[in-house]
């Protein structure tokens, strides 16, 4: 038995993505513990896993705010200061990781600095989990850390730890070629890609990995009216960054319901939207703050969404087609998939008025081709997660038998 460290930051999405493989981890006898900020501590512990707090009592709510601020803000360089030294010196993340003793820790976000500290300050392999749907290839990301070193608060803390762990660096570049060894998981099969995605002998593509039997809060049921289409929006738990952007689009898609009251809406908020900016509503529109999507997506026959990756998976996996207006980083990305591969429509979540929207809605109800894409597109994502590669490839590596690194 092995013990794995799951190490999240504070996205919903990245969390959740991580659910199935931890399960299957846990079914072949590893010990494996979730480690993360106290405001995620109840998600994690709510679908019985391990978990220990990091940094603990040494960031504030404000602290976290500032590091993700809404509307797509700028993070505040003094709170990334603060985070980058506490981690660094290991403050509040000492403890929990020498406690633990993992054999492996899986990071479960694209934060590669992050990755690298946990690698060389405690010497133990990390795996990346790509939960994103990023199309760059790993040369264009090893420039990107030589763009980023620049500017980044603790680069020459950075240097100083890869240096105490004998690790040869002359310059960036080299950092980058460091995080370039890593092996990353890319939590999608290679069928969903585009055509020409560039291939990397250290990425591997492992199939959807969603935990279709993950544990959701109670939800009234009473007011959906299964007679009618059912149209579920939601634009993920991060739609405050673009709040403004947001608003307008929950407006547009309320005007479309009025236009069509033969058709159900239930559209999510989010923490930060307030169902009373958006009144009148009309009887057919239900706003709530949260939605258990999975249960949602079992009854709906479209899905409006910003195309997160997550998301996207969970529309396939059951059968569910597509309006995708993607809100930021590599959702465009995702929207561009879900329109090669006849899944659903892409719109401009900026622009689409409410009779495009429900035009658009309107195909995707009626014209079987987008749901028999759909199916075909499901039956190779179950493919894909029967063969189990995310814990072989894990295991692997805690084997010894998959190189991490070759300094």
């Amino acid at each position: 038995m092995a013990v794995i460290a799951i190490v999240v930051d504070t996205e919903q999405g990245h969390i959740i993505s991580s659910f199935s493989l931890a399960k299957k981890l846990l079914a072949r006898g590893h010990r494996v513990c979730y480690l993360g900020l106290a405001v995620v501590e109840n998600m994690v512990l709510k679908q019985g896993f391990e978990f220990r707090r990091i940094m603990d009592g040494l960031l504030s709510s404000s602290d976290l705010i500032q590091l993700r601020p809404p509307d797509g803000n700028e993070a505040d360089t003094r709170i990334v200061g603060k985070f980058w030294g506490l981690l660094m010196r290991g403050a509040g993340v000492d403890g929990p990781l020498l406690e633990l003793s993992p054999d492996v820790i899986l990071m479960t976000s694209l934060y590669y600095f992050e990755a690298l500290v946990l690698r060389y300050r405690y010497n133990v392999p990390v795996i990346v989990i790509n939960s994103t749907d990023v199309c760059e290839c790993r040369k264009q990301v090893g420039r990107t850390v030589v763009d980023s070193m620049v500017s980044m608060p603790g680069a020459a803390a950075l240097i100083d730890l890869l240096l105490s762990a004998k690790v040869e660096i002359r310059n960036f570049a080299d950092v980058a070629a460091l995080i370039l060894q890593m092996p990353e998981l890319r939590l999608q099969p290679k069928v969903f890609e585009l055509p020409g995605a560039s291939q990397d002998p250290l990425v591997f593509y492992v199939g959807p990995e969603v935990d279709l039997d993950r544990v959701d809060e109670p939800y009234d049921w009473s007011r959906l009216q299964t007679d009618r289409p059912l149209i579920y929006c939601s634009l993920g738990s991060q739609l405050d960054l673009r709040g403004e952007v947001s608003r307008r689009l929950v407006r547009t898609v309320i005007e479309a319901a009025a236009q069509r009251p033969d058709w159900q809406f239930v559209i999510s908020l989010g923490a930060r939207l307030s169902a009373t900016e958006f009144e009148p509503i009309p009887s057919s529109v239900i706003l709530n703050h949260w939605v258990p999507q999975l249960q949602m997506l079992a009854r709906a026959s479209v899905m409006i969404t910003h195309a997160g990756i997550g998301s996207v998976k969970e529309c396939i996996l059951h059968g569910v087609p597509m309006l995708a207006l993607p809100l930021m980083r590599d959702q465009f990305d995702t929207a561009d998939r879900i329109v090669y591969h006849r899944l659903g429509f892409r719109g401009d979540i900026e622009r689409i008025g409410a009779e495009d929207l429900a035009s658009m809605l309107d195909q995707l109800i009626i014209n079987e081709s987008f749901r028999e894409r759909v199916r075909v597109m499901r039956e190779e994502f179950q493919r894909a997660e029967a063969q189990n590669l995310g814990v072989t490839l894990i295991e692997k590596v805690i084997a010894g038998c998959l190189p991490v690194d070759s300094h």
